[in-house]
This record gives C-alpha cells, structure tokens and sequence, in this order.
C-alpha cells in the first residue's frame, strides 16, 4: 500500500488542524493497521520540511524538530507507522513535474504564471532539494523490488533556493524570466506560518543501494522536459 494522502497547504494545516491531523497523520496509523493485516508493505510519502536547524543536510537520523502543524502532523504520521506497522518504508522528499487537472504542482504554478505573463515572488532563503517526479516513481518502484525498509531520503545531489529554482526551470524550458522576482519576506504579511529555511536532505544512504545517477535538480528538470518530449 503507497499512502499519497496528504494536507500539504501549510497554511490551511494551520487553519484546520483537526483535518490536518487526520489526512497527515490519522489515516497513516489506519493503513499501517490494514498492512499489517494484510501482512503487507506500507510505502508512506513523507517531508522535506521536518528540520530546523542551520545543517547543511539533513540525514535520516537528524533530529526532528519541526516549527509548524504540517510538519508536526506528518511527523506523527511517521511515528504512528514506525511504532505499528510491522513493514514499512518511509519516504522523505520534494518532488516536481506536470500535475494533475485537479491539482497543480509548484513547477506548474511557475510555469502558467510566468506563461500568464504574471508576476511571481520566490524566496532566495528557503533551500531545498526536490526530485523530479518520475525520477521519483523509478526509485520508489527500486525500493519496492529490493525489499527496502525504514526510512530514506529521496532528494537531489545539490540544493538551490526557490528563487534559483525558479530561473533553473525557465532556462531550461526557454521561457522568459524576468517576471520572477525575490520575495520581500518583511512585505509579504499574508505568510503568517512559519517555515523552515533548510529543507535539505542527505541521499548518502539511498545512494548505497541504488546504483544508477540521481541527479541535481537542475539534472532533473532536464529529466522533466525529456519526458514531455517523448510524450508528445
């Protein structure tokens, strides 16, 4: 069982804990009962933003110290599968690529908002480490076939801001970015949660076991574009 259920707006997290609790951290002990069960694996998609501290990267044995209701929640999601589930393997990571009708990516807001000729406003502090998507489901689909367990980040060899990201993706895609400009935390008053200003994690343990080049982020944006290619 892969559990994708999720809460991610963190500000509506903020807003309505009792659902917040229930997607991100309730349902996780639902299935790991069920899993065991059914004497299954359980696969659970986790965070990058459980992290507050000034490290450079965050390894599975970092210390978790999260500063908002999200990442509480999906933290208590983590351990209700750890303390029940008999088979599990815990997935921390971001992930981009095309989206859903119903449900657009953060690449996605970037790219129809730029294509929109709309201005847009990426922080230059916050850095992460995301992986494409399909990048992702190839390694997850690895994992499954090895038997892995426990808990693995699953990131990008190097982290950028989100503003850098942001200018990563339109060079790439050759679309014009002068419309993205850094985001003025003292203005911006409508972001009243609090967020984490590193959410970078380690691979070195994924890497051990799975062979084939994961990539940088700007790598996997390439990965991205070549899928749609090949698509269309």
């Amino acid at each position: 069982i892969i559990n994708c259920v999720a809460l991610t707006n963190i500000d509506k997290c903020e807003k309505n804990k009792k659902l917040a609790y229930k997607l991100n951290a309730s349902i996780a002990l639902i299935l790991s009962k069920i899993c065991n069960n059914l004497k299954c694996k359980m696969i659970h998609i986790s965070t990058d933003q459980l992290f507050n501290e000034a490290k450079d990267y965050y390894s599975e044995r970092s210390k978790v110290s999260p500063i908002n209701y999200y990442s509480k929640t999906k933290y208590l999601g983590e351990r209700n599968i750890i303390n029940v589930c008999k088979k599990y393997l815990i997935l921390r990571t971001n992930f981009f690529g095309y989206g859903t009708m119903y449900k657009k990516s953060y690449s996605d807001y970037i790219i129809n908002e730029l294509k929109n000729k709309n201005k847009i406003y990426l922080s230059d502090k916050i850095i992460f480490n995301p992986i494409y998507i399909g990048n992702l489901i190839k390694i997850i689909n690895f994992l499954i076939a090895n038997n892995a367990r426990g808990i693995f980040n699953v990131s990008a060899d190097n982290s950028l801001s989100k503003f850098k990201f942001g200018i990563e993706l339109c060079k790439r895609l050759k679309i014009k970015h002068k419309d993205i400009n850094i985001e003025d935390n003292k203005l911006k008053t409508e972001q009243v949660v609090k967020r984490p200003f590193n959410m970078s994690l380690s691979n070195k343990k994924l890497k051990k076991i799975y062979k084939k080049k994961i990539g940088t982020v700007e790598k996997n944006i390439e990965m991205m574009i070549l899928d749609k290619n090949h698509k269309e």
